[in-house]
């Protein structure tokens, strides 16, 4: 992939990448964790164009621009998409780290508001499910759920194969 010359974004487009840019900076995760990494400044100075808009909503992604970006980076092209905790788990078993965790509900315990979040799926068991998630202050980290929770927190995923 031919990256364009690098940017700078502006602090008002860093803010807004961090706090609306879940998709995007898992992405860049999904591409680290496969060996191909790229940076924000690299992802942004390639993409932006397909943000939704370049100041109030920048990281932001539509649908159709997720598959562009998708299909453009160095990822598996064939994708599944799936709810159902044990098919995700079976999937992952096969292809291992390459697998986002789409979520409706706010991931803080006992939370019920809806608050869309994209997070990258790290590990699945009998009991529990490991993700990687990025956190709207700019930060990331792990977290762990319950498998029940995949339910009450409406997860669906993303499988490249």
């Amino acid at each position: 992939m031919a990256l364009p010359r690098r940017i700078k974004m502006t602090p008002a487009q860093e803010e807004r990448f961090r706090k609306l840019g879940c998709v995007s900076r898992s992405l860049i995760k999904l591409c680290e964790l496969e060996g191909y990494g790229i940076s924000i400044t690299d992802y942004c100075a390639t993409f932006e164009h397909l943000f939704i808009n370049q100041t109030d909503r920048y990281g932001e992604l539509e649908d159709s621009n997720f598959q562009k970006i998708a299909d453009s980076l160095p990822l598996p092209k064939n994708r599944i998409y799936s709810a159902d905790y044990w098919s995700v788990k079976k999937y992952f078993d096969l292809v291992g780290k390459r697998v986002l965790g789409l979520s409706k509900i706010n991931l803080n315990k006992g939370a019920i508001d809806i608050k869309k979040h994209c997070s990258v799926i790290l590990r699945m068991d009998q009991t529990e499910f490991e993700i990687w998630t990025s956190s709207q202050c700019g930060g990331d980290g792990k977290l762990i759920l319950d498998q029940n929770e995949w339910n009450t927190k409406q997860f669906t995923a993303l499988v490249f194969q």
